[in-house]
């Protein structure tokens, strides 16, 4: 088998849940055997994302890297659009040059010259697009955002229904492919999000102080940063029970001046933020629109009980045993979710915890990537 994957970026050269899971998904895929050749950016020159840093050497053997440089030429509305498609265009004059694959996997709108070749009549294998959280689909936080999903929308449901095969991960995020975007449910590949085994730890206990919640994510509107700091705010006697950290290129002018609220800046490197996670007891992830979260994953394979919001495929992860769901973004939902964890006895939260990691041992990346695979080869061999 093989694979050409399309991906604006992986980790570690560019951040983001998208890159993650493409740098997980072509980690486990080669460890597999199967043979990707890997079209990706750094969103500049992609001079040295070829190194595949963060890849053993017997993953780099099967894994031909092609970095494609990200060209956006003006600031107008559609920018990105225009960039991605720009990038789809010199990824599918690189395919050519290639062996032929066997399956197409591209995040976002990468295949965009690839489906319009094909419209054209060229011979290529199925197309598979991964639009992850189908975000622009989604309820928007405020006003700017609405607008920033309304200019996108028209591209991405073209997109949606041109491709082969669409990739859900379940969820709602199924319902809404099904029912916003009217695809058949034969169109669609469900495989769920996964996080590498070497996240997972062992037995964790309640702790011996006070709650440690954490948040990881960008200053971004639809995280509900704003909700969630607002809560905090408004309750300053959390003080006296619980801790907040905040993990993320949070501004500093945005940031709450209060003495058990912390911020750890962006953190990149896996160790640093294991290290961070061992250290609290709850994640907070009160988003408006999400995927299947990364970080929610590696919050669960951490021991870590769970507070997220019911949208994308989050209600596979999270439930009244490992957390809490908060049916909407909220600022009174945050605050009775928070304080529902802090009236739980020592007993009750490490259950919630210990449930996390029984729950996530379900989405390892290599039962994943196997899934995967064979999902792909019956379509394959149905052609």
């Amino acid at each position: 088998m093989k694979i050409s994957l399309l991906s604006t970026g992986i980790t570690p050269y560019v951040m983001g849940g998208l890159q993650r899971h493409s740098f997980n998904l072509v980690r486990s895929l080669a460890r597999s055997g199967v043979e990707v050749d890997l079209y990706h950016t750094d969103f500049a020159e992609a001079k040295h994302i070829s190194a595949l840093d963060g890849m053993t050497t017997a993953e780099k053997e099967n894994v031909f890297s092609i970095a494609i440089p990200w060209h956006r030429s003006d600031h107008l509305p559609g920018h990105y659009i225009r960039a991605l498609k720009r990038f789809s265009i010199a990824a599918y004059q690189q395919y050519q040059k290639r062996p032929a694959a066997d399956f197409v996997i591209a995040k976002s709108l990468t295949a965009w010259a690839f489906v319009k070749a094909k419209r054209w009549g060229t011979r290529l294998p199925a197309v598979g697009v991964n639009l992850h959280g189908f975000e622009m689909f989604q309820p928007s936080a405020n006003v700017r955002a609405g607008l920033e999903n309304c200019l996108l929308r028209p591209s991405f449901y073209r997109h949606a229904h041109e491709a082969d095969y669409l990739f859900s991960y379940g969820g709602r995020i199924t319902e809404l492919i099904q029912n916003r975007l009217n695809i058949s449910e034969q169109k669609i590949i469900e495989i769920p999000g996964g996080i590498d085994a070497s996240w997972l730890v062992e037995e964790r206990k309640a702790p011996i102080r006070t709650v440690r919640f954490v948040f990881v994510g960008r200053y971004e509107r639809r995280k509900g940063i704003e909700e969630l700091q607002a809560a905090i705010a408004a309750n300053p006697n959390w003080q006296n029970y619980a801790e907040f950290r905040f993990i993320g290129p949070i501004p500093i002018d945005q940031r709450l001046a209060f003495p058990h609220v912390s911020y750890a800046g962006p953190i990149s490197d896996d160790t640093l933020l294991k290290h961070e996670l061992h250290q609290a007891d709850v994640l907070l992830c009160p988003s408006h629109s999400e995927g299947m979260p990364n970080v929610i994953l590696e919050g669960m394979a951490s021991g870590l009980a769970v507070v997220g919001t019911d949208v994308g495929a989050v209600r596979l992860l999270v439930n009244d045993k490992n957390g809490v769901l908060l049916p909407e973004v909220s600022i009174l939902g945050i605050i009775q979710a928070v304080n529902h964890i802090l009236s739980l006895n020592k007993a009750a939260l490490s259950a919630m915890k210990q449930a996390s990691l029984e729950q996530v041992q379900s989405f390892t990346w290599d039962r994943i990537a196997a899934q995967t695979l064979e999902a792909i080869e019956r379509r394959v061999a149905t052609r």
